[in-house]
């Protein structure tokens, strides 16, 4: 079976052939099995044999009036749309549903969207159609996982799609439901509004993540040190960057999974413009990615800075001020970006 050390998250060449291979047998059984379905009874109950048929040079007029020649026609019709129709619909069908088809699940691999969103219909057909893509290539769109990063094919690239091992897409899929979960829990404000002084003692420390797995166990780490009370954190902000470089809004938490913890109102920040503040200050991030903004106090900066250094993670601290000048001046965010912060 699939081992957590092959390639981390992206799954390999062969792993991805041998499901492949899996599904091209299917289809083509699925497309023998509809066939025989619709030939069999016409023969056993009919006594029509499709082999008899002979449409070489059909003209409309021929086939009207010619009731065998029509019957011929509907036929051999109905099963040439059955048979183009039957790969799109196998793949896109169990992509839509689970993200996998059969072929892949054998495999141990599975299908996600970069920004690790279930697949849809739209990116299941485009992914569908990148196959062509690849083998117009010369097999070269195949191959191409081989060499790529990220165990991309040409189908991928144009799908915005990756590969994974079926156990780390499971893991993907519960981590974003459980941070969607998670931030979708309102604080309860019962502390009092900040004022302008307190908020500029505010800062933002930044981090950005490649690999789902990598975001959870931070998540997981700075959530047990909320939990035994060794860390105050205002707010964390969760972003994804796609690989156009725009970015989407996840949500925002405290962490307070419990719900009884409450938070300082922001009394003069509207969500919106922190939000957009922040697309601004974040552009230098790579795109394809995850942003974490843990906002906490000035003292709090360097206790969250040690555990993110005990994890080996780099970031970025942001200090309010830059932040509320770019909210009230986005043009100050071009300075920022040619001098990023440095973590």
């Amino acid at each position: 079976m699939v081992g957590k050390g092959l390639l981390g998250q992206y799954a390999g060449f062969i792993s991805r052939a041998v499901g492949f291979v899996l599904d091209i047998l299917i289809v083509i059984g699925l497309i023998w099995v509809v066939n025989f379905a619709i030939t069999l009874p016409l023969q056993y109950f009919l006594g029509f044999d499709i082999k008899e048929c002979s449409i070489q040079s059909p003209r409309l007029l021929q086939i009207v009036a010619d009731q065998r020649q029509l019957f011929c026609f509907a036929v051999i019709t109905t099963q040439t749309l059955l048979t183009l129709i039957a790969g799109p619909a196998y793949f896109i069908l169990f992509w839509v549903m689970g993200g996998q088809t059969i072929g892949q699940y054998i495999g141990g691999v599975r299908v996600v969207r970069v920004d690790g969103r279930k697949m849809n219909f739209r990116y299941s057909l485009v992914r569908y159609l990148g196959y062509f893509v690849s083998f117009f290539a010369l097999g070269l769109g195949y191959l191409w996982v081989l060499w790529d990063d990220r165990r991309q094919g040409f189908q991928d690239k144009l799908a915005k799609t990756v590969v994974v091992y079926a156990w780390q897409a499971r893991q993907n899929e519960l981590l974003l439901d459980r941070v969607r979960a998670r931030l979708r829990m309102r604080p309860k404000h019962g502390g009092p509004a900040l004022t302008e002084d307190e908020l500029l003692k505010l800062r933002y420390v930044v981090v950005d993540f490649k690999l789902h797995s990598e975001m959870n166990g931070a998540l997981s780490s700075l959530e047990e040190l909320v939990r035994r009370g060794d860390l105050d954190v205002v707010n964390v902000i969760v972003l994804v960057k796609d690989e156009e470089g725009s970015l989407g809004l996840v949500g925002i938490s405290d962490f307070s999974l419990s719900g009884s913890a409450t938070t300082p109102l922001i009394a003069s920040l509207d969500m919106q413009a922190l939000k957009s503040g922040l697309q601004l200050l974040l552009q230098h991030y790579p795109n394809e990615s995850f942003i974490v903004a843990v906002l906490v106090r000035r003292e709090m900066v360097r206790r969250l800075a040690d555990e993110l250094e005990h994890l080996h993670i780099g970031y970025d601290v942001l200090d309010m001020k830059t932040v509320l000048g770019v909210i009230r001046d986005p043009e100050t965010a071009e300075k920022t970006k040619e001098n990023p912060p440095e973590g």
